[in-house]
């Protein structure tokens, strides 16, 4: 086994990376096309629909395709994500993985993905709420001094 898991430095991890990504790229691809190139084709489809509709006044179809299509997205992201992580570590442990095999994986576990992301989501708003609070606080404190 060529790739034993061993502590390296910047550059031979780069250089690693890039060899797997060489190597492997047409299954890479593969997998993000897989739920990626669909996903595109219906916005193609449905956004030139919309074109037409004035920004201030946008229509119902409008709003409920952006929703549709976000909420379409915040499904695919993960699987996507999940499966090219899979067939990244399988590729670079040497071992054969097919695009089908990487996206099982994660259907198999995609409860927990979803959590995953969920509190990806909360920290990322805890993060964001604990920088702009005290600053909003700090301004109040300081507003009123002469």
């Amino acid at each position: 086994m060529e790739n034993q898991l061993r502590q390296m430095s910047v550059g031979e991890m780069i250089d690693a990376a890039i060899k797997l990504y060489r190597r492997n790229f047409l299954l890479f691809c593969g997998i993000n096309a897989l739920l990626y190139v669909p996903f595109y084709a219906v916005m193609w489809i449905i956004f030139p629909a919309t074109a037409g509709l004035s920004v201030q006044a946008p229509g119902a179809f409008a709003i409920g395709s952006l929703v549709t299509l976000g909420l379409l997205f915040l499904l695919i992201a993960p699987l996507g994500t999940g499966a090219l992580t899979r067939a990244i570590s399988e590729r670079y442990l040497e071992r054969s993985i097919t695009i089908l095999e990487a996206y099982r994986f994660v259907m198999k576990r995609f409860s927990m993905f979803m959590a995953a992301l969920g509190l990806q989501g909360l920290l990322l708003i805890l993060g964001f709420a604990m920088c702009i609070v005290p600053g909003i606080i700090f301004m109040l404190m300081f507003m009123f001094i002469p």
